[in-house]
């Protein structure tokens, strides 16, 4: 090992000689141990700001899920743990019965919850829609787990939703609204969440669907409902080959062609 301040002279080949002083092996240490302090502090102060920055992304998330419904009334109808009913009337003076619904993860107090659901909600004629995390699926195509779901709870869902004459909406962005952790490298995947309007409220809007956003930080996807949507139609110009044959059609061919040209003319 080297002494502390050791000397050491070199020759380089055209008998030119230097110096070498050996570094002090403790100022060695130190200097390792400030650059190990300094890296130490630096990945703590990016961790802390990737720290905030998830949670302010969490935040705002969370605000924007919150439901936010424009020249909207409500009137608050039926509250429960798992299921709340509200009276809404739209800025088109059209009233409805908005459901939110949690099903119970328990299935047999969950077939209870379809049951008196059922019971409370024979509203005839009135518009109701039903909307949020069911915790069951229609079908066996709605979950990709290693297991299928039991048939007796899709059979059981599936009889609540025909036996209210529940229509199910459109899902847009994706086919599953739930993901799991994984577990030994695979995710299960369901559509649970989902909304439900039976034939009078889909005659109120008969366009409505639901958009899938990224499950971001979350086991769910959050879902918009648009109520009315804009359609933005492009209309393509369709020839029928008979029209040839009618004794205006080039006369007709010709001033249109000269409408378009002066068009383009007096746009220059």
């Amino acid at each position: 090992m080297p002494k502390r301040n050791e000397k050491q002279i070199h020759t380089t080949e055209d008998g030119r000689s230097y110096i070498v002083e050996l570094a002090d092996e403790e100022e060695e240490e130190e200097k390792y141990s400030n650059h190990a302090i300094t890296v130490t502090y630096e990945y703590e102060i990016d961790l802390i700001q990737r720290i905030v920055h998830s949670l302010r992304l969490k935040r705002k998330r969370e605000e924007e899920a919150q439901v936010q419904l424009e020249d909207i009334t409500e009137e608050v109808k039926y509250l429960t743990q798992f299921w709340g009913t509200t009276r809404i009337v739209d800025k088109e003076g059209n009233m409805w019965l908005y459901n939110f619904v949690y099903g119970n993860p328990n299935f047999k107090k969950r077939q209870e919850q379809w049951r008196e659901i059922t019971v409370n909600c024979r509203s005839e004629g009135e518009p109701q829609l039903f909307i949020g995390d069911f915790n069951d699926v229609l079908s066996q195509e709605e979950n990709v787990e290693l297991h299928p779901k039991p048939q007796n709870q899709v059979r059981d869902f599936r009889n609540f939703v025909d036996s209210n004459a529940l229509i199910d909406l459109e899902l847009k962005g994706g086919g599953f609204t739930w993901f799991s952790n994984p577990r030994n490298g695979f995710v299960t995947r369901e559509r649970i969440d989902r909304a439900l309007g039976n034939w009078e409220w889909r005659m109120m809007y008969p366009h409505a669907y639901l958009s899938s956003m990224p499950a971001i930080s979350l086991d769910h996807s959050p879902l918009i409902l648009d109520l009315n949507p804009v359609h933005n139609v492009r209309r393509s110009f369709k020839f029928e080959a008979f029209w040839a044959d009618h004794e205006d059609c080039e006369k007709n061919y010709l001033q249109t062609g000269r409408q378009r040209d002066s068009l383009f003319e007096g746009g220059t």
